[in-house]
């Protein structure tokens, strides 16, 4: 449940505070479509109470940064709290959509309840702005451009 002024923060930017978070199987599955060489920042747009990033760095030592962004003031403290020991997990409070993707090499995105519109523009963020060869993970398809992105729906 969010306070009413994060539900009006979420209605303003067309987006919905509904998330799902995978199970610690559902990231050790994630991870295991991850090659070696691709594992130095895990990057999380929406990362809830911060359950995947605790998975990320407690399954996987090689990835040198993981990172979650969050719109929910309350969900962000819950996690930062949470998460705050753990050397390489970064946390952002704000709108994943102005937050700078260019060094990253894995996103995983639970987009599932996100409407239509902000998938749409979600997709062009990440077509603008990911890297070649970026892996991109999500629980509901985005309809990106570019083609040397791989989208894997787990």
């Amino acid at each position: 449940m969010i306070n009413r002024k994060e539900r009006y923060l979420f209605d303003c930017l067309n987006s919905n505070p509904t998330f799902g978070e995978l199970t610690k199987n559902g990231v050790n599955a994630l991870l295991q479509n991850i090659p070696k060489n691709k594992r130095k920042v895990f990057v999380d747009l929406g990362s809830g109470n911060g359950t995947v990033l605790k998975y990320v760095n407690l399954l996987d030592s090689t990835f040198e940064k993981i990172v979650g962004i969050e719109l929910s003031q309350e969900r962000y403290h819950y996690s930062f709290q949470n998460l705050k020991k753990q050397k390489r997990i970064q946390l952002f409070c704000g709108d994943l959509l102005n937050f700078d993707i260019k060094n990253t090499n894995v996103i995983y995105i639970s987009n599932l309840c996100f409407n239509h519109s902000f998938n749409q523009i979600l997709s062009k963020k990440i077509d603008k702005e990911a890297q070649e060869n970026t892996l991109v993970f999500v629980s509901q398809k985005l309809e990106l451009k570019r083609d040397y992105v791989m989208t894997k729906k787990l």
